[in-house]
Parts: C-alpha cells; sequence; structure tokens
C-alpha cells in the first residue's frame, strides 16, 4: 500500500531520532514535533514508538534472513562429512549477495544493530552468533575426518569475536568491493583457524 506524505515525513523523523537516540531514549514528541503532525494524527498510524520502530526494519530483517536462509540452505546440500570444510566456500560465494542486501539497507541495518535495545531485536545479532556456532559444532561432529572437537564453550568465543569484527564492518563499510574484501578475509582468517585448531592435537603444553 503505498504511503501518504504525512505516513512518510513520520518515518523519516523516526528513523533520524531513532539513530542519534537509540530507540529507548528517542523521544516520541519531538518526532511527531518534527514530523509536523499532531499526535492524534501520529496515532492514526502507530499505536506507539514500538510500532514506529518495527515500520522501519521488520522489512530488512525478514529480507536479510531470507539472504542467510538461501546461504544456509546451500550449505545444508553438501555432504555431511564434507560440510565443515566447504561451508565457508559457500559463504564467500555469496559474500557480494550479502553486502549489496546490507548496503541497500543499511541504515535499516544500523537501527536493528546498534539502536534496538528495548526491542525485538535487540539480540538479533547474538541469535545470528548462536546459530553459527551451533551449524559449525554440528557439522564438525559429521566430518568424513578424525577431527579433534573445539569445546561449545571455546567456538561461541571465537564466533562472538568473529561477530563483533562483522557487525563493525557492517557498521562502518559503505563501499561494496571494500566490504566484499574485509568480509571474505576476515572469514577466511576464521576458517584457516579453527580448521586448524580441529585438525591438531588436544595435548597443549604450556610454554
Amino acid at each position: 500500500m503505498e504511503k501518504s506524505d504525512t505516513q512518510e515525513r513520520i518515518l523519516a523523523c523516526g528513523k533520524e531520532y531513532f539513530l542519534k537516540y537509540g530507540f529507548k531514549s528517542a523521544p516520541l514528541r519531538k518526532i511527531v514535533a518534527k514530523a509536523g503532525v499532531t499526535t492524534g494524527a501520529f496515532y492514526g498510524y502507530y499505536a506507539n514508538k514500538e510500532e514506529l520502530f518495527y515500520a522501519l526494519t521488520d522489512d530488512a530483517a525478514k529480507g536479510f534472513m531470507d539472504v542467510l536462509h538461501h546461504v544456509l540452505s546451500e550449505m545444508n546440500s553438501i555432504a555431511e562429512e564434507e560440510r565443515i570444510f566447504k561451508m565457508c566456500d559457500v559463504y564467500i560465494k555469496r559474500i557480494p549477495e550479502i553486502a549489496e542486501y546490507l548496503l541497500a539497507h543499511h541504515d535499516e541495518m544500523l537501527l536493528i544493530l546498534e539502536c534496538s535495545q528495548g526491542t525485538k531485536y535487540e539480540n538479533f545479532f547474538e541469535s545470528l552468533q548462536r546459530s553459527n556456532t551451533e551449524n559449525i559444532d554440528e557439522s564438525s561432529r559429521h566430518s568424513k575426518n578424525k577431527l579433534n572437537l573445539i569445546s561449545l564453550d571455546t567456538m561461541e568465543l571465537l564466533m562472538s569475536g568473529y561477530f563483533s569484527i562483522l557487525k563493525r564492518i557492517i557498521i562502518e563499510e559503505t563501499d561494496h568491493e571494500k566490504m566484499i574484501r574485509s568480509m571474505s578475509e576476515v572469514a577466511r582468517v576464521y576458517e584457516a583457524g579453527i580448521l586448524t585448531l580441529m585438525q591438531k592435537s588436544n595435548n597443549y603444553r604450556i610454554i
């Protein structure tokens, strides 16, 4: 449905204030005033500030999850015993598509990643991190080679570091080619480290 000029102004001002203050601290009265509408007019479109935030973010979040679902589906099509060694290849092949989506919805992703405390999206990236950790752990258990499994606690720490870097890239990078390069290089570094750990003995020595 086509949005009215009034609704477009409310959305634009909502985005501006949410990006500046975050969801919890963004003052609804200032959003309404900046949009040049009455409070009654605002409530004719949105029941509350939360509904306005979701009007700005829901489509972008769903679209991003759809992109990731396609990546995961391709990974899951790999034979279980080979998946751990080929997952990163699938991901890197898809990075241009992922980067294109992230840049096309940059403001919306900033809202989700940086400004969503107090909403259903405040743990959005953390849930992706947990899902990725579990997927790697599960794939390593079905490898055709005998691997030294990394403990789930250690894998969670590794993925926490990886997703922190990824989040920084998403927030700070606005050039498509640079984003692709950064995401690809970081993914390869983590892939190499994880596979090296899995293929080495767990008998560590303190030097």
